[in-house]
């Protein structure tokens, strides 16, 4: 069992090494950001509205 478990994991870094390396291209800097907003509701103001903001500049 543990030696399934050692494989498996083995896997999992190898295939996180791939992504990591095929997403090393992109350009990540403070520019870009994702922050998770809440809004209320005007109709119905006993519920919320889950939304999210992309904000990027070049």
């Amino acid at each position: 069992m543990s030696a399934l478990f050692v494989l498996g994991f083995y896997v999992l870094n190898i295939i996180d090494a791939n992504v990591d390396g095929s997403l090393l291209q992109f350009n990540v800097n403070d520019k870009l950001s994702l922050k998770p907003s809440v809004s209320s509701n005007s109709i119905n103001t006993s519920e919320a509205n889950f939304g999210f903001t992309c904000l990027y500049s070049f």
